[in-house]
């Protein structure tokens, strides 16, 4: 009887926890902005080469499980580690080697995000600037993206696959 009340007592937490972070969820901002930097030892066209080819990111990204090109270099369906819904990635914006603009809607999910990368030489190196601007329609994913994820992991991640990408096989 013991193992039953403790199961019904952890069920019912974590009923409530959920619906208490889809209410704290109800007052946070439907959109929202970030944006982070990184510096990087290389060639600007060598930064945009690996960026700009998205067909090869499940090689290098840690989170993306696999790239399905659906039109060449344009329309892109990317599949997650952590997400049980594919993200259809759409090129909106190329400028070579300067400007990337990408724009993402998860297939069956709440988020919609576009991403916009802006690569700038400086002092013999190349400054990638990363902007995203989402909209996260249910409550329960904008709490989690603002109080346990943060809303820039994925940026920083991205920034931190990418350096270990150009890094030298030797180091």
């Amino acid at each position: 009887m013991v193992i039953l009340y403790t199961l019904v007592g952890s069920i019912l937490a974590i009923m409530l926890a959920a619906g208490l972070a889809t209410l704290i969820g109800t007052g946070i901002p439907i959109v929202h902005h970030c944006e982070v930097e990184g510096r990087f030892n290389h060639a600007t066209q060598s930064l945009w080469d690996v960026i700009s080819d998205v067909a090869t990111h499940a090689q290098w990204r840690k989170l993306v499980k696999d790239v399905h090109v659906e039109q060449a270099n344009t329309i892109f369906r990317i599949s997650y580690v952590a997400n049980p819904t594919d993200t259809r990635l759409r090129v909106t914006q190329a400028e070579e080697p300067h400007r990337l603009v990408w724009s993402g809607q998860d297939m069956d999910g709440p988020v919609q995000s576009v991403w916009t990368l802006s690569l700038q030489t400086e002092d013999n190196c190349c400054r990638l600037h990363i902007q995203e601007e989402s909209t996260i329609s249910h409550p329960w994913y904008r709490f989690v993206f603002k109080y346990i994820t943060g809303y820039d992991k994925m940026l920083k991640d991205f920034l931190e696959d990418l350096e270990n990408r150009l890094r030298p096989a030797d180091t």
